[in-house]
């Protein structure tokens, strides 16, 4: 890895997280040339295809979430490896073939604009969101296949179109990032973001903003995984930082003060409580999104929500 000297990592997370991590692993690490790159979960799949398939791969490690890591897997692109750092995880967060382990997950949450909302009148249940009352208040993020999926899967297929096609009369903005959503939160192009990470609120929350939060029934948690490419350019490398971003010294050490949860037992981590206070809880977990699944609900998404 040494030799090597570089290391190159796609990631759609926060750029704070992202900062933290690059920060800490150069002190750590001073010989590599370590390049956390930050893009939107569309971008970080399509570069990385589109980068392999033209022979000339950059990245070495890529930090997708289900949905996105069911279309690399599907097209095979996924070196197995498995890091000693997982052992102890449970099933749920690492691959049992090896292709990838969990790094962190965050509930999604019903986030709200106080000055324009009463949180007694927030919408906490997808049959609220349906509402006519909230037509044009509403907004959430262009990742809503797994949010379709989730709701199938607590819903049924039936139901879960009837309440989808609702939802979506009532013409809720869409944003390209979780980022870019909690920014109109505050700012009051909307008044209520549903389906937004937990993360992006609580940062808001601190910084003063006029915003609050609901646990909404049900709850879905979304994770991110780590995972190599099979043709990474400097491979060694990506072990090395892929172990370090699950380590509990390494990556997983600032997800306390970034509000995100990690797959380690050994680990005090934020907003855990919170989850159990929903009485339905779902993971947009690799299982669920299948490429089939993704495949057919990204198609359904798009006609409801963006070609309206």
């Amino acid at each position: 890895a040494i030799k090597e000297g570089k290391v190159v990592i796609y990631s759609s997370g926060e750029p704070d997280v992202l900062r933290d991590w690059n920060a800490l692993f150069k002190k750590k690490y001073p010989q590599i040339d370590s390049q956390f790159v930050r893009m939107t979960t569309e971008d970080l799949l399509q570069k990385a295809i589109h980068e392999s398939e033209a022979g000339r791969p950059v990245a070495d490690v890529v930090n997708p979430p289900a949905a996105e890591l069911a279309i690399l897997l599907s097209k095979e692109m996924l070196a197995r490896y498995v890091s000693p750092e997982s052992k102890d995880f449970d099933s749920e967060f690492k691959d049992a073939a090896g292709y990838w382990t969990t790094g962190w997950y965050v509930p999604e949450i019903v986030g709200f604009n106080k000055d324009l909302i009463k949180e007694r009148d927030v919408p906490a249940t997808l049959e609220a969101l349906a509402s006519p009352a909230l037509r044009g208040k509403l907004g959430r993020t262009q990742m809503g296949n797994r949010w379709l999926a989730g709701v199938a899967k607590v819903r049924g297929e039936s139901t879960a179109a009837e309440l989808a096609k609702k939802i979506a009369a009532q013409k809720p903005r869409i944003y390209n990032s979780n980022t870019a959503l909690g920014n109109a939160l505050t700012s009051g192009q909307v008044g209520v973001a549903f389906d937004i990470h937990i993360n992006n609120v609580a940062k808001l929350v601190k910084q003063g903003a006029p915003v609050g939060m609901v646990v909404p029934e049900p709850m879905f948690v979304y994770p991110q995984h780590f995972a190599i490419p099979k043709d990474a350019p400097h491979s060694y490398a990506a072990a090395l930082v892929y172990d370090w971003l699950i380590s509990k010294e390494g990556g997983q050490s600032i997800y306390m003060n970034r509000d995100h949860i990690g797959p380690r037992k050994d680990t005090e981590y934020p907003y855990k409580d919170m989850i159990k206070q929903a009485k339905t809880v779902v993971s947009y977990s690799p299982t669920l999104l299948t490429i089939d699944v993704v495949t057919k609900y990204t198609k359904i998404f798009e006609d409801l929500f963006i070609r309206r």
